[in-house]
Order: structure tokens, then C-alpha cells, then sequence
């Protein structure tokens, strides 16, 4: 029921969220206050829950990101200090639900501007996230379930990464490669 709800929930901000026209179908009240609680409610569900509100800040995000919602990067990137696999994991795929349209959008100022922004504020914490699941990676090598919540939160970290990097190497990764790609090639 719960689900079924938020899948409601989910098709009507895909639905009313873009404004045609000069009627707007939800008022700006309500916009600031579904963008101020979704994160955490997303966080906060359970798995199946989390994908539909995951989707649904995707769309709110096409939208609204980063003009109308500048906030939407820190709000996620303070969610990684939780240590709740949980909730990183959350984070990342929201993040790369985000930033995959990175990769079939035609170039512009716009679209540079905006992965600039998402740079500034997601490149640090991604890379020291990045650097943190590759240490718990070695230090649990023997342990298999372990490895797979790890790999798992390390597999939608390169999908990110891959994202942010595909139009332009931009230049905190470049400034950062010593950091990145002595990690990556040994799980290729």
C-alpha cells in the first residue's frame, strides 16, 4: 500500500512538477516544502519506496535543478557522514539518476555550467567517499556480504563518476587523478 502510494505520489509530480503555461498546478508553498522533506523521506523508506521518491527527485530535478534547487547537492552530500549503507546508497543513485542525462545532452554553457556547479560541490566528497569504500573494500576482502554492499555503493560510484566525466575531463578530476585511478584499475 505504502508503495503504491508513493508510486501515486511519484506520477503526479511527473505529471504537475514542469509549468506550462501560466497556470502553475502546484503552488510555490508546496514546491519549497516537497524539495525540503523529500531527501529524508527518500532516505528514510524502505528500499522499494526509496527508488520510486529517487525517481521522483529526478524529475523535480530536471526541472528545478540547480536554479530552483541549489541546495539539492548538500542536502545529499551531508547524508554520506551518516555511515548508513543504507542511506549512501540512496544518495548515490539518486546522484546518478541526476547526472546521467550528463551524458546525452547536447554540450552547452548551460549544461557546463551546471556539472561545474555539481563539480564543486559533489567532486570532494565523491572522491573521499570513493577513497573511504576502497579502504573497507581491502580491510573486508574476506567477507562476502560485506564486499557486495561495498561494491554495490562503489558500482554507482563510477556510474556518477563516468556521468561527471563524459562530456570533458573537468578539472578536479584531472587535478585528482592520483586519487582515482590507482583505486580503479585494480577492480578492473
Amino acid at each position: 500500500a505504502v508503495e503504491s502510494t508513493q508510486s501515486t505520489g511519484k506520477n503526479k509530480i511527473k505529471r504537475l512538477w514542469k509549468v506550462d503555461g501560466p497556470e502553475d498546478k502546484i503552488c510555490t508553498e508546496d514546491r519549497t516544502q516537497v524539495k525540503t522533506l523529500i531527501v529524508d523521506l527518500m532516505l528514510n523508506s524502505p528500499e522499494q519506496v526509496q527508488r520510486q521518491l529517487s525517481d521522483a527527485i529526478t524529475i523535480i530535478g530536471a526541472e528545478d535543478f540547480p536554479a530552483k534547487w541549489e541546495n539539492l547537492i548538500g542536502d545529499m552530500v551531508g547524508k554520506f557522514q551518516t555511515g548508513n549503507f543504507h542511506v549512501i546508497n540512496g544518495v548515490l543513485q539518486t546522484a546518478h539518476s541526476l547526472f546521467k542525462r550528463y551524458r546525452y545532452e547536447m554540450r552547452s554553457d548551460e549544461l557546463f555550467t551546471e556539472i561545474k556547479f555539481v563539480i564543486q560541490n559533489f567532486g570532494e566528497p565523491l572522491t573521499v567517499l570513493f577513497e573511504k569504500l576502497i579502504g573497507l573494500a581491502e580491510q573486508h576482502a574476506t567477507d562476502v556480504n560485506a564486499l557486495k554492499i561495498v561494491f554495490n555503493s562503489l558500482v554507482t560510484i563510477s556510474k556518477c563518476f563516468y556521468s561527471l566525466n563524459y562530456q570533458d575531463l573537468p578539472e578536479f578530476f584531472e587535478d585528482n587523478m592520483s586519487r582515482w585511478f590507482p583505486r580503479v584499475l585494480p577492480m578492473l
